[in-house]
């Protein structure tokens, strides 16, 4: 009988599908972490390019786990399964931890109550992880706000929480019906389910930015499919209020609406108009008077013009 790991274990689970070109990178920055009681975890989720192959023939400590394809989500389900963790830790294939990830969040999430969860901030780069682009971090709880507040308002990226097993047990791990922003559902349920974020201020994670085929511009994704954004974000807001109720908080609905109202201006750029009026109505309806997303000049535009003729206006003022 294998004997129960350590009491501060970390599993980083790593679900990979075609990853060659960055998978192995991924795999040695989990291996090259300054703190020693940890395992990795690789779920192929049905490659077909031989990454998996050639990442077991190099790395000895991975372990790795096959599967038919069945979505991201699915596969960090399957790797949540077989992980054998306190603490758990979700690595995508195309992005890298620094080495004192797991030393740093391990050592700041005891200093909390198990009902929170630490989140360390990351810095994007191109793809080839030579040039920084910008640092994000966590955005504070306001006075008075919620946890399901802080999580509506920003996307917390999948890398940056260590998570507690407890945690995600609770909540039932992540939803594999879901294509896209699995995450930012995962963090709203754990939300909904009392836990809350707190920053640990420094950058713990690597995320490559680039075009491939897994990953469309947002006006190609709204010729292609303009609803998607108006299902989730139905989908969320009806979570929301089927975990909160009554007791909403205005910001939310303010939060939700001008998602609504981005999501018509989007909608615009891709010259979807009729499908644009249907996201405006959708933020309209929310009932709260603050729902108009962007600065100040497209909002006195769109208040004088209306929206199809603001956003054209603005798009005129930025690209003369």
């Amino acid at each position: 009988m294998n004997s129960p790991p350590p009491r501060d274990f970390v599993s980083i689970i790593i679900p990979n599908w075609n990853g060659g070109l960055y998978l192995r990178g991924s795999i040695r920055s989990a291996l090259s972490q300054d703190y020693e009681l940890f395992e990795v975890i690789v779920v192929d989720d049905g490659s077909t390019d031989g990454s998996v192959e050639a990442a077991s023939n190099e790395f000895e400590r991975i372990r790795v786990v096959s599967q038919a394809r069945q979505g991201a989500a699915a596969a960090r389900n399957r790797g949540l399964d077989e992980a054998r963790g306190r603490f758990i830790v979700f690595l995508d294939s195309d992005d890298q931890l620094l080495p004192t990830y797991l030393s740093s969040q391990v050592k700041f999430s005891k200093t909390l109550s198990n009902d929170m969860l630490s989140v360390c901030d990351r810095v994007y780069m191109n793809s080839d992880l030579t040039e920084t682009l910008r640092r994000e971090q966590l955005l504070p709880l306001k006075v008075g706000e919620s946890s399901v507040s802080q999580v509506v308002r920003q996307i917390i990226q999948t890398s940056s929480p260590m998570h507690r097993r407890e945690a995600l047990d609770k909540v039932g791990g992540f939803d594999p019906t879901l294509k896209q922003g699995q995450e930012r559902d995962l963090h709203l349920r754990l939300a909904l389910a009392g836990y809350s974020f707190v920053r640990n201020p420094f950058v713990g994670l690597k995320i490559r930015e680039h075009d491939s085929s897994g990953r469309i511009s947002n006006q190609q994704f709204a010729r292609s499919s303009p609803f998607h954004d108006l299902d989730r974000i139905n989908r969320e807001y009806q979570r929301i209020v089927d975990g909160m109720g009554a007791n909403i908080e205005r910001r939310i609905i303010e939060t939700i609406a001008k998602r609504y109202w981005a999501g018509g201006r989007r909608c615009i750029r891709a010259g979807r108009l009729a499908e644009a009026e249907i996201y405006f109505d959708a933020a309209r309806s929310c009932g709260v008077q603050d729902y108009l997303w962007g600065g100040w000049v497209y909002r006195a535009l769109c208040r004088m013009f209306g929206p199809v003729r603001a956003e054209r206006l603005r798009l005129t003022r930025f690209h003369r």
